[in-house]
């Protein structure tokens, strides 16, 4: 029993001392090492099937309703402006009155289809005496007239165009129109009114031939015909929004686009 417990006491004496060895032959811990370099990149996988149409959307509501375009011009054929024929004259024996008037009536915008389907109209060109405020005279200005038997004013020879009494009057009308039937005849009014209130001759026309009174028109009055086929029938072209006023020459002009 005692070399027993002697034995036990010097094997853990031995084991303490081998630990005790083991712990003191332990160095210090090292540096950290470098790091190691990426990796290379996977190969990307392939791209999936398309999936299954999903189910159509439902509709939007309606958008608000553009605004209404411009009615489409009718189809419109006119002729230039142009001085009536005066082939034919005449002279009143007082000297008051000279005629021009023609037997060349043929137009050929006047159609037997324009006659059937279209409107037909005739404007005039004149010249008025205008009075003018800053310079304290008359002066003439071009006014356009969808009247029939209107006034133009020509200048007298050899007077200062400046009084109202410096211009004769001049009037066209015309009969009625047919097919290729347009007549229409020009009196220039060749009297005054003298200090006794009386009509008498204007001096600068008296012995005056036809040539002469043809030249004094040459350039006023003048006409135009216009015949104008509805898209519709019944129905009435608008300009800005309002029915076209075929008596306005100017609207009518810039409704049909007409040229001068």
């Amino acid at each position: 029993m005692k070399n027993k417990l002697i034995y036990l006491v010097g094997a853990y004496a031995l084991g303490a001392a081998l630990a005790a060895g083991l712990y003191s032959c332990k160095g210090e811990q090292g540096p950290t090492g470098p790091q190691g370099s990426t990796g290379t990149a996977g190969t990307p996988g392939t791209v999936g099937a398309a999936g299954p149409t999903g189910p159509a959307g439902t509709s939007g509501a309606q958008g608000l309703p553009g605004t209404p375009g411009k009615d489409g011009n009718a189809n419109v054929v006119y002729t230039e402006w142009k001085t009536p024929p005066n082939e034919l004259y005449a002279r009143a024996s007082s000297n008051q009155v000279a005629q021009l008037a023609t037997n060349v009536t043929s137009q050929t915008v006047l159609t037997r289809e324009a006659l059937d389907q279209a409107a037909i109209y005739v404007y005039y060109k004149l010249n008025v005496p205008v009075f003018d405020s800053q310079d304290g005279d008359f002066k003439l200005r071009e006014r356009i007239s969808s009247n029939n038997n209107v006034l133009s004013y020509v200048p007298i020879p050899g007077r200062p165009a400046t009084a109202f009494n410096s211009f004769m009057q001049v009037s066209i009308f015309h009969d009625e129109m047919g097919l290729n039937f347009y007549k229409p005849t020009v009196l220039l009014y060749t009297s005054e009114t003298n200090a006794a209130n009386a009509r008498v001759a204007l001096p600068e026309f008296i012995g005056r031939d036809a040539a002469f009174f043809r030249n004094v028109v040459k350039d006023s009055p003048q006409y135009r015909i216009m015949v104008v086929y509805g898209t519709t029938k019944g129905g009435r072209a608008s300009y800005e929004g309002r029915p076209v006023d075929y008596t306005d020459y100017a609207q009518v002009k810039a409704y049909f686009g007409l040229r001068d």
